[in-house]
């Protein structure tokens, strides 16, 4: 009987919540930091870091933190005076993505969530099978998706949304180039445009890393 093999991801998780009285440095107190894409994940295993001043990670023993389906709660935490606070890196691993639309839980039209979790689904199936062009038309679909629930309606064209993005420096330069690029991959399936390379993976992987980022934005509080 094969069992099933496990993927691993990387959340970086900011801006938490505090629990107990900050204004005391001396004092122990809690951090809770919201992970509402998290229920989609069949989570087998996890582990945590948290990063201190200069970039220093202190793995958190697990009796010292909870992980709910939605948040993460890091306990008896100290804070020195006016330090920054800790950015968390929750490593999980899992077994499948067992509920697509408990990636995007900002949608709130329910025909738009559907096919958007569509997608997504369809997008990992093609990033798991190497399929890299094929790949970059369905992460267009859901990046469009998600960008024009905040900044467009349905006949707003994908570059439309993606340059207001970031002109409200919801993506970085970086990124904006990134998924620019993806404009072109609709083209592909033209025979007709076959001048134009097909997507590599190192296309592919670049574009999977902001895609990630883009569902996980926590857009409710970002716009």
């Amino acid at each position: 009987m094969n069992s099933t093999p496990l993927k691993s991801e990387s959340l970086v998780l900011r801006n938490p919540k505090i629990i107990g009285n900050s204004s005391d440095p001396t004092e122990k107190y809690d951090l809770v930091y919201s992970i509402p894409y998290l229920a989609a994940y069949d989570v087998v295993g996890h582990q945590l870091q948290v990063a201190r001043p200069r970039n220093h990670k202190v793995a958190i023993p697990q009796e010292q933190f909870e992980l709910t389906s939605r948040s993460l709660r890091v306990q008896n935490q100290t804070i020195g005076y006016r330090q920054a606070l800790p950015t968390a890196h929750l490593t999980i691993q899992f077994t499948q993505i067992k509920n697509y639309r408990d990636l995007f839980s900002y949608i709130e039209d329910n025909e738009r969530l559907k096919r958007l979790a569509a997608l997504a689904e369809e997008a990992d199936k093609c990033f798991d099978s190497e399929a890299w062009t094929a790949y970059c038309v369905m992460a267009t679909g859901v990046i469009e998706g998600i960008l024009g629930s905040f900044y467009g309606g349905k006949k707003t064209r994908y570059a439309t949304l993606l340059k207001t993005a970031y002109q409200s420096k919801i993506i970085s330069a970086q990124d904006y180039y990134i998924l620019d690029k993806l404009c072109e991959s609709e083209a592909l399936i033209h025979v007709s445009n076959h001048d134009i390379p097909l997507t590599t993976k190192r296309t592919a992987s670049a574009v999977n890393r902001v895609y990630w980022r883009v569902i996980r934005t926590d857009w409710n509080s970002e716009v």
